[in-house]
């Protein structure tokens, strides 16, 4: 029998358009995931800084204010917001998949979502 591996999905809301609540979420959720000795961890579609349902309920004249305060959370795949992520992966032995709103330096205006993999590399394909 091959390799066996412990995969889990991460059930739990994030802290909506709160960026630096939600890292420290994840990261506390990693070190969870660690004790469970869980290899793989999986978050919801833009997960940080949560998904902008917003957008399906409103007209999009009415969704200015939101959009602008949604921007101020997103966050950048190579920034300092997902730094802490990655390091309690490393530190904690855990691979994680993690959906993300991200804002890229050239179109600070556009909103793109991306999927951050961060691996142990410790531990299997992961």
């Amino acid at each position: 029998m091959g390799t066996k591996y412990k995969i889990a999905a991460a059930h739990a809301a994030p802290v909506y358009m709160d960026e630096e609540a939600t890292t420290n979420k994840v990261v506390r959720l990693i070190e969870e995931a660690a004790q469970e000795s869980i290899d793989l961890l999986a978050f919801l579609e833009a997960y940080l800084p949560g998904y902008p349902y917003f957008v399906q309920l409103f007209a999009p004249v009415q969704l200015f204010g939101a959009i602008v305060a949604y921007g101020q959370e997103r966050v950048t795949a190579d920034g300092p917001e997902i730094d802490p992520i990655r390091a309690a992966c490393g530190n904690n032995r855990v691979a994680i998949n993690l959906g993300f709103s991200e804002v890229r330096n050239a179109s600070r205006a556009a909103l793109h979502f991306s999927i951050l993999r961060s691996s142990s590399t410790a531990k299997g394909p992961f």
